[in-house]
């Protein structure tokens, strides 16, 4: 029989069989490569893809430009929303998961917190809550089952504070780089935003478990946050992803940038990501540049104050006609903006926060 190795095309891979005639091998449209089919990569392949950078893969694209299995997606409602990058429903859909978190914890947990719950529909939902290791502030998760889209989601919350923790921020950088990837040694991260991440890791797993064992087969994880969440979730999809073996993808609005320019490449290869930023938001414009911190990609810019006209960006993380624009006419100052995101804001189910970074 031959071996799944020696196949080089999707047909020639699917069509070796064993001698019942059952198929032994998957295609990992990825990697464009054959695998046994109980094989680890097989089961953590997925069964359709849009992008891969693999000669032959079976995906829909081969660019430099998207990181594999990233998508194009249609919105349905209106095509000059064709372009690569989320529908506005989608990205509506994980808004809702991430401003959900900002409302009160027992309605969370009940999953009955007005709009935001209303909007999507989670089972199995599990929640932690932790005050961080460094920054004495409590940080919130909920894990659960997304019947929508078919995979489990982990959502994290903002924080309720004020302006001057952005300054902390501005004044602690250099102290809070670490290089916690062993995969990515040379990939530094804020460290603050990483630790904010390792405060609650253990329930999340743990809750991870639970989701899944009242959903068995499901291994994608889609990460969501708002503000200081968003930072979280890149740091959770990187770690679940290189640690674990879950395939994460990453949906966040408003986040800061979480490391340098290594880790921006590092998460472009790994974790499809989608950074959604509103206007003249201050916080995705910390921590600065100039202290070598880098955006993931790619970034989907929503430029006036008010309305659901948006932008793809270039890809790069950076691009200067996006959420840039503003750093040239020193108007990246808007807390409001931070606070409204897709014409919703945080307070609609109640919350008291005044400032969330």
């Amino acid at each position: 029989m031959p071996s799944c190795s020696d196949a080089i095309n999707p047909v020639g891979c699917l069509g070796i069989n064993n001698t019942a005639g059952t198929p032994t091998c998957a295609w990992l449209m990825l990697s464009g490569s054959c695998a046994r089919a109980s094989s680890t990569e097989a089961m953590n392949s997925p069964a359709t893809c849009c992008s891969s950078q693999a000669e032959g893969s079976g995906c829909e694209h081969q660019s430099a430009e998207l990181a594999d299995w990233m998508c194009s997606v249609p919105s349905g409602q209106n095509d000059r929303h064709r372009q690569s990058g989320l529908s506005l429903d989608e990205m509506e859909h994980n808004l809702h998961l991430a401003f959900a978190l900002y409302c009160p914890e027992s309605e969370v947990r009940q999953w009955n917190c007005g709009v935001h719950c209303d909007a999507v529909s989670l089972s199995t939902v599990q929640y932690s809550t932790k005050i961080g290791f460094t920054d004495n502030i409590e940080h919130a998760a909920v894990v659960a089952y997304d019947s929508t889209l078919g995979d489990i989601i982990l959502s994290f919350k903002g924080t309720d504070n004020d302006a001057a923790f952005i300054e902390n921020w501005m004044t602690n950088l250099n102290v809070l780089k670490k290089h916690p990837l062993s995969q990515y040694p040379d990939a530094s991260v804020h460290g603050g935003f990483w630790d904010a991440w390792l405060s609650l890791k253990n329930e999340v797993l743990a809750n991870i478990d639970i989701v899944k064992a009242s959903h068995p087969g499901v291994n994608t994880i889609r990460v969501v946050g708002h503000s200081l969440g968003g930072a979280m979730a890149s740091n959770a999809a990187m770690d679940l992803k290189l640690n674990y073996g879950f395939v994460t993808s990453v949906v966040n609005f408003g986040s800061p940038r979480p490391g340098d320019f290594a880790y921006h490449s590092a998460l472009l290869k790994e974790v499809p990501h989608w950074r959604v930023t509103h206007h003249n938001d201050l916080v995705p414009h910390t921590p600065p540049k100039a202290a070598g911190f880098y955006h993931a990609s790619t970034e989907i810019n929503f430029p006036k104050k008010t309305g659901l006209e948006f932008k793809i960006c270039d890809g790069s993380g950076e691009d200067e006609s996006c959420a840039n624009a503003c750093s040239h006419y020193l108007t990246c100052t808007s807390i409001d903006d931070h606070l409204h995101y897709l014409d919703q804001s945080i307070e609609t189910c109640g919350s008291s926060s005044s400032v969330v970074v």
